[in-house]
């Protein structure tokens, strides 16, 4: 899906991308680094992957917000578009442990939705809190410790609990993409390898009524933001949500850093 030119992450001497040790715990293990914030550090990322027109299609499909309200004339469409949540590329070294079979939108609280035994539109578009997309940076296979995940298991309620004998292999090759709605249980796997790193990238986009994981406005310098097309800018969280959510003065946040002169203050 990706050519190699569009992942930055294939080489690790980009400058632009630094991996951090993060203290285990039961997400993140020990022998997996992180390189956060790739949304101001990665121009590469933002405009070949953030961007790219199937990702943007599918977030549109299934995490648009809309409800009406008013009646007769007064009647009108209330919309939220999707965010970005977060941005983070993971680096799994030989020796790390598998994570625990989990779910990304308990992050937002989605417990409530009932079990279903097929998936219905229009019936379940508002069911998904955010979804992902996992690009491979190099090889992703069972041995170094792929992601594994659980067909059908976003239709299922709270209660149900994984088991590990229902879980699949995303095996991917540099540049495949996986995308994943948050509902779905998944997990990195042990990396069984003596000499296999394994990178991946993962943006994950959340509905515009929520609050995004990452926080975009420290992360990323105005500056750069100046830099990207307002279809980035807009993504990241800098406009408002009909009727008036997210905004500066009362005005949409592009707007009144115009009226600053792209100063970069708001």
């Amino acid at each position: 899906m990706f050519p190699p030119s569009s992942i930055p992450l294939r080489n690790l001497t980009v400058r632009e991308i630094s991996f951090k040790i993060r203290k285990a715990d039961q997400v993140i293990k020990a022998h997996t680094s992180r390189a956060t914030a790739l949304f101001a550090r990665s121009p590469t990322y933002v405009h070949d992957q953030l961007l790219h027109p199937a990702f943007r299609a599918v977030c549109e499909h299934f995490l648009v917000t809309e409800a009406s309200t008013g009646e007769g004339e007064e009647k009108y469409t209330l919309r939220a578009d999707p965010l970005l949540s977060s941005a983070v590329a993971f680096r799994i070294d030989p020796g790390a442990r598998a994570q625990e079979l989990h779910r990304d939108d308990v992050i937002h609280h989605n417990f409530s939705n009932p079990a279903i035994t097929a998936w219905q539109e229009p019936r379940d578009l508002q069911r998904e809190a955010s979804l992902s997309m996992f690009v491979a940076a190099t090889p992703s296979t069972k041995a170094n410790g792929a992601t594994r995940l659980i067909p059908q298991s976003h239709l299922w309620d709270a209660d149900r609990r994984p088991e590990e004998d229902e879980a699949v292999p995303a095996e991917m090759q540099p540049g495949d993409a996986l995308f994943m709605l948050s509902s779905c249980y998944h997990g990195g796997s042990e990396n069984r390898t003596q000499d296999e790193t394994r990178i991946v990238i993962a943006s994950t986009v959340i509905r515009g009524i929520l609050r995004q994981e990452e926080n975009q406005f420290l992360s990323t310098p105005m500056a750069v933001l100046a830099d990207y097309p307002e279809e980035a800018q807009r993504l990241a969280g800098f406009k408002t949500q009909f009727p008036g959510l997210g905004w500066v003065d009362f005005k949409d946040p592009m707007e009144r850093w115009e009226e600053k002169g792209n100063s970069g203050k708001m």
